[in-house]
């Protein structure tokens, strides 16, 4: 085996890169101009980092020796990279103009990442197995938090991961935030994207099986929040609307079952009938979802799009509510029992008078209330307390 082959020889998808090898800084410069040589377009990355067009390199302005930098085993050159800035000596993102929090401060907390790209196996499992590698590694060199930016588009994927927004800025004319990531927060959220959930061994006690249930719905409700990609038109290649309702079908089937293995002990009961009736709530958010998604993904004009942010914004209310946050459990409570009727009705009216399909669109806003009227039972559960619904 090749110098230059012999980092991807490794049983993890990520591996970390040995800066102080050229061959292996070549490598990684090539695979990362190669996952950006379509972003022509974007004048902001392209004013960031230094490109070498002629030889197919790039690299950002962070030296090498502030970087830590991860990439792929499986091709040559590597499909998935990610670098950091661990040193911090020079934020990337101060260059959009953000600067650290006083609270991100402390030394050895916190890094930035500076880049990442996917371009061999673009899928959301691959992704989402790369992230958790990386965060793992990241806690495992004692960071607790890290930083990022992004345009618009991307920011609903890291919302779903668990990033919260520190601050924004318009950069030559286009929308960059600022985001953080807690550790273990984003490892956690990001778990549940992948298939761990489905290869569980077999339970060792009912207590064990019903706390393999609770994490299966969260998981369930955490994976309606792709779909809204499919809504707007740009899906994982191997995962339509079509294979991720079976997964979820396939998933509900295995949370009872395992909630039929606790009920091997008497004295679960009550906490047993509780996570049933969850399941069942969020089992009957996914049968409205699906079809909102479904027709607005086939009929994508201006009026049915505008749904898609608030719906996938609530959902993603409801996941932070499932980690607890009660701020997020109530705020989604008024969100889902607020008075939408008239809103409605004037986009309906709105489409009318532009020409468009105003019947698909009241099925498309028949299948957006429903999905709202499951969020609010849920969010009442999740809050502890009845809610008053509108």
């Amino acid at each position: 085996m090749s110098e230059a082959n012999d980092l991807l020889a490794a049983p993890s998808l990520l591996r970390p890169l040995d800066t102080s090898r050229p061959d292996h800084v070549l490598l990684f410069e090539r695979a990362f101009y190669r996952g950006f040589r379509e972003s022509t377009h974007n004048q902001i990355i392209r004013w960031l980092w230094h490109w070498d067009d002629e030889n197919q390199r790039l690299r950002t302005r962070v030296p090498y020796e502030d970087q830590r930098i991860w990439v792929s085993y499986e091709e040559d050159p590597p499909g998935h990279g990610v670098a950091v800035n661990w040193r911090m000596a020079l934020l990337q993102s101060g260059a959009f103009g953000f600067s650290l929090p006083d609270s991100l401060r402390e030394p050895g907390k916190t890094c930035e990442v500076l880049a990442l790209f996917s371009w061999a196996h673009p899928s959301l499992t691959k992704f989402h197995a790369a992230w958790t590698e990386l965060f793992r590694d990241l806690q495992g060199l004692g960071f607790q938090m890290a930083v990022a930016t992004c345009a618009r588009q991307i920011l609903p994927l890291y919302r779903r991961m668990g990033a919260t927004i520190i601050d924004q800025l318009t950069v030559d004319e286009q929308e960059r935030y600022f985001l953080q990531f807690e550790l273990v927060r984003t490892a956690r959220w990001n778990a549940r994207m992948n298939d761990s959930f489905r290869t569980q061994p077999s339970p060792r006690s009912p207590a064990e099986a019903l706390a393999n249930a609770v994490e299966g719905i969260g998981v369930l409700l955490h994976r309606l929040l792709p779909l809204f990609d499919v809504a707007r038109g740009s899906t994982d290649p191997a995962f339509g609307l079509s294979q991720f309702k079976n997964s979820a079908v396939r998933m509900e089937a295995l949370i009872h079952s395992q909630l039929s293995a606790a009920s091997a002990d008497p004295t679960l009961a009550a906490p047993i009938s509780h996570r049933s009736v969850q399941l069942a709530q969020i089992a009957r958010l996914w049968q409205s979802v699906t079809p909102f998604v479904h027709r607005v993904s086939n009929h994508p004009f201006a009026s049915a799009s505008s749904l898609v942010e608030p719906l996938e914004l609530l959902v993603l209310t409801a996941v932070e509510a499932w980690e607890g946050d009660i701020d997020a459990a109530e705020t989604l409570a008024a969100l889902a029992a607020s008075d939408r009727h008239r809103a409605l009705d004037a986009i309906v009216a709105g489409a009318e008078e532009q020409g468009q399909p105003a019947a698909i669109l009241r099925d498309i806003i028949q299948s957006f209330s429903e999905s709202v009227d499951c969020l609010h039972t849920v969010a009442s559960d999740l809050s502890g307390r009845e809610t008053h619904r509108i």
